[in-house]
């Protein structure tokens, strides 16, 4: 079974990128800066619903704001 987590560093690294700060994404979300700030350092896990609106305000998908494994495919020798 896949469990795929939230990861904190992607959401500061994205956020970033995409040249808004902590408040434009609490606004975005409607949540205070010290609640994405707690997502950010990993004080605080958003639900579902929340991360869903994460990835719509960042314009990315869901799964980007998550640590889902890298598929690597097997060599034989």
């Amino acid at each position: 079974m896949l469990t795929l987590a939230f990861d904190p560093d992607a959401l500061r690294r994205i956020r970033q990128e995409r040249g808004m700060t902590q408040r434009d994404l609490a606004e975005a979300l409607g949540v205070t800066v010290p609640t994405v700030c707690r997502y950010e350092t990993h004080v605080s896990t958003p639900s579902m619903d929340v991360l869903d609106l994460m990835a719509q305000a960042l314009g990315v998908d869901f799964f980007d704001l998550t640590n889902r494994p890298v598929s690597r495919e097997l060599v034989s020798a």
